[in-house]
């Protein structure tokens, strides 16, 4: 299919109409650029084995499942490993202590694998109803044992993780004291503190969107957060008994827990899907330069549109500098502008999605070297991410915004071999990307506003791949039939992880860190496509792919009409 016509510079104009249907089969409209080690390619499923440790707050009893099971029944978790024990304290001494439950867990003789999360959740025993009689300093000295020994036994290795349960307003429950609120916000704050001490370790803040409860109990389905109703409280009753909370408050705590298991990787995906943005801008001015070559026009200015292969518009302008070495060196420079839409195949919310913008340009240096091309590519675009998420159940919906920048640098050698009735045109080059996301404080459905902080992101990936291009086919009526298929394969050969930052404003001065590794990606892509050009101008692109990545598949159909004149 031609991609351009001699002379279609300024006097060229184009109507376009693009429609792109898209499958994947965990992910929205794409592969995820960020492994997540509890999410597996079939999607549902995220941990292993979730272990937790904590009081009657993580035990069925009359009130109902508790929030672990929920995460059971919702496919989040595929085992539960639950050593919680009603009356538990983090202070030693007693028999149901978080030690004692560490040493159930160890004499069972089972290691923790790589996909398993564990989970403390204590506090509302050490406090009381009437209060700590010192302070929470045994409470303390337990805790940061038992946190130290679920270390050592591998609980933060690698990629895993291990949450740390800020506990909610346990002064507002009917039968505690309610005084007693500075030790709640004091034992919070401890445990933030033990979150602190390794990237891998996640603060869960159950206060904050328990007060959202309290302040606005409507919005939650709820219509009393003061009295005890056991036969309501898995209807619109917060409290099951003076102690506890029945199925809605257990519901809320899931919900929480989900938010904290995904957060992360969620914005590294967020920064991370700038480089594949640069990707599709190269490779379709690739696509462009290489019917230009097959046309072998040559003339002193060509002008072709990005695509027709991905949904991207924009336009690339391509001179002759005859100054430069090499046999038909040309220099390019194209502009971009791109939306991406995506799902969140991992939210516990009922409605989440997103789309990602990117607009910038790139300008390259193109010469033959004898039977090989030299192209050599710079870019530089922003991105902007939009999402937006809405909670049934608390019947509170947020939007957020993310702006980040990348810039890449390419090196792509190519060589066109015919064939008699085809062309193949084998390719191979490195790219190195370096992204970079802005720091903001955005809105949660779950936390108070957080600010996010990352790091910077650079990337170095190598590709190789053929086309293979059919020659026009002469149809009725002056039309021609191009027919072409592609193969490709790129791999990371280095990959930064990303390192975050979470500051929520209900807790001032509190800095939560998570370290996510990208690890190593290969992605395999292969494509199709016809086009159909008729002699008014009009032309018919219809193409398929397939792109394997990481084991999860991701399909693209596309169907684009356009016009010249």
């Amino acid at each position: 299919m031609k991609a351009n016509r001699k002379g279609a510079i300024l006097s060229t104009l184009s109507l376009v109409g693009v429609l792109v249907v898209s499958g994947c089969s965990s992910s929205g409209d794409g592969v995820s650029a960020v492994p997540n080690p509890y999410v597996i390619p079939s999607g549902g499923v995220q941990v292993a084995t979730m272990r937790t440790f904590g009081d009657s707050y993580s035990v069925p009893a009359g009130w109902g499942a508790p929030w672990n099971e929920m995460l059971v029944a919702q496919g989040r978790v595929q085992t539960l490993d639950n050593y919680a024990v009603g009356g538990a304290q983090a202070a030693v001494g007693l028999s149901n202590s978080f030690n004692v439950q560490i040493d159930r867990f160890q004499n069972t003789g089972v290691g923790i694998g790589d996909r398993d999360l564990t989970i403390a959740y204590f506090g509302y025993n050490d406090i009381g109803r009437g209060g700590s009689v010192d302070g929470l300093g045994i409470a303390r000295a337990g805790y940061q044992l038992g946190v130290n020994r679920l270390i050592d036994a591998g609980a933060i290795a690698g990629e895993r993780r291990l949450f740390v349960t800020q506990i909610h307003d346990w002064s507002s429950n009917p039968r505690v004291n309610p005084a007693l609120k500075g030790e709640v916000v004091a034992w919070n704050d401890f445990v933030a503190s033990v979150a602190n001490q390794s990237p891998n370790i996640v603060a869960v803040d159950l206060f904050t969107v328990f007060e959202r409860v309290y302040q606005d109990p409507a919005a939650f389905g709820l219509v009393n957060v003061t009295d005890v109703n056991p036969s309501r409280s898995s209807v619109d009753f917060l409290y099951y008994d003076g102690l506890h909370f029945g199925t809605k408050g257990a519901s809320i705590i899931a919900r929480t827990y989900n938010h904290y298991l995904t957060r992360g990787w969620d914005w590294a995906n967020s920064l991370a899907a700038g480089a594949s943005a640069a990707g599709r801008l190269q490779q379709d001015i690739d696509s462009g330069l290489l019917y230009l070559q097959l046309q072998q026009t040559n003339d002193s200015v060509e002008a072709f549109q990005l695509g027709p292969d991905s949904a991207e518009s924009g336009m690339v302008l391509d001179f002759a500098m005859n100054s430069l070495p090499g046999k038909n060196s040309r220099l390019g420079v194209a502009l971009l502008t791109e939306q991406q839409d995506f799902g969140n195949a991992l939210s516990p919310v009922s409605d989440a999605d997103g789309t990602l913008n990117s607009t910038g340009l790139a300008s390259y240096i193109r010469a033959d070297m004898g039977p090989i091309s030299s192209k050599t590519q710079i870019s530089a675009l922003e991105h902007t991410r939009r999402d937006r998420a809405y909670d049934d159940l608390m019947d509170f919906g947020i939007r957020t915004r993310a702006n980040s920048s990348s810039l890449s640098v390419q090196q792509r050698f190519s060589s066109l071999v015919n064939l008699g009735g085809v062309t193949l045109a084998p390719w191979a080059g490195f790219t190195h990307h370096t992204l970079e996301m802005d720091t903001d404080r955005h809105q949660s459905l779950y936390t108070s506003p957080t600010r996010v902080q990352a790091s910077g992101y650079n990337t170095l990936m190598a590709g190789s791949g053929l086309n293979i291009i059919g020659h026009p086919i002469s149809l009725a009526h002056g039309a021609e039939l191009q027919l072409n298929a592609s193969l490709s394969l790129e791999q990371s050969l280095y990959r930064d992880s990303i390192e975050l930052s979470f500051t929520e404003s209900a807790l001032s001065g509190v800095v939560q860190k998570e370290s996510v590794d990208l690890g190593d990606m290969e992605r395999r892509k292969m494509g199709m496509g016809a086009g159909l050009n008729f002699h008014n101008g009009i032309s018919v692109y219809l193409g398929y792919s397939v792109a394997e990545q990481d084991g999860e598949l991701a399909d693209q159909g596309l169907l684009s009409i356009s016009r010249q004149f």
